[in-house]
């Protein structure tokens, strides 16, 4: 897959950052050679995590899109299967029990979404609400992603997903994305959460008060209070502890 850097999701890190960077550069600048070289730290600091971002964000963006978007272009059709003895109506909604999607994708690898139960009203009979959502895709040889939720509402006729609760999504090969909702365009490839995100990969953490993911995952942009933690591995402080470099 083409991944697109957007730089917008590093430059908003940057414009928070730089200005205090250059007052503690000013105020400690005196002419000495113990300046100049913790000037130089700080330049290198910087180019390292210009470069970093451009290859994290996106690595980030795709291992969060693909399970809402790889469907339509990387999985083949699905097996879809309902506990029939425990599905019934109630108060005028069809309760379907253990609902469960699986299949293969193209390269043959298999997958599977299963929720606790799926009610759809006859009154709106296009949304169904999913509880308790469970998932784990395949995202490269022999890693996964494993993505929980606790509710969430598809709707049929527009083709979205509507978490409305926190949702958790876990890669075997290392990353955390904690998300409190997120609201899904299938059809457009878009999704959207107006609410603070958490990522962790490995040595890196990225917080943010929002985030976007565009154009099927290509384009990750974070927004309001954006937060980049880098930590170098190997490395501790003098007391013991872990030493992060933002």
């Amino acid at each position: 897959m083409f991944v697109r850097h957007d730089s917008r999701a590093y430059m908003a890190i940057a414009e928070q950052e730089l200005p205090k960077r250059q007052e503690k550069s000013r105020s400690s600048e005196d002419g000495s050679k113990g300046g100049l070289a913790d000037a130089v730290r700080r330049a290198r600091r910087h180019s390292v995590l210009v470069r970093a971002l451009k290859f994290l964000l996106p690595a980030a963006a795709i291992l969060i899109a693909l399970f809402f978007f790889a469907y339509s272009y990387v999985f083949t059709p699905a097996q879809i299967s309902v506990d029939l003895f425990n599905t019934g109506f109630k108060d005028g909604k069809l309760i379907m029990a253990d609902p469960k999607l699986e299949g293969f994708t193209r390269n043959n690898r298999p997958y599977r979404v299963h929720a606790a139960q799926a009610i759809q009203s006859m009154s709106d009979p296009d949304r169904i609400e999913l509880k308790k959502i469970t998932g784990r895709l395949p995202i490269s040889d022999g890693n996964w992603a494993d993505v929980t939720a606790d509710e969430g509402f598809y709707n049929r006729d527009k083709n979205t997903l509507d978490i409305k609760s926190k949702m958790i999504v876990t890669t075997t090969n290392g990353m955390t994305a904690k998300l409190a909702s997120a609201f899904v365009e299938m059809k457009n490839g878009t999704m959207k959460t107006p609410d603070p995100v958490d990522i962790t990969m490995n040595t890196t953490h990225i917080t943010a008060g929002s985030m976007d993911i565009e154009d099927r995952g290509n384009v990750l942009v974070f927004n309001r209070n954006v937060k980049l933690v880098m930590i170098p591995q190997g490395k501790k402080t003098a007391g013991g502890g872990t030493n992060e470099n933002e």
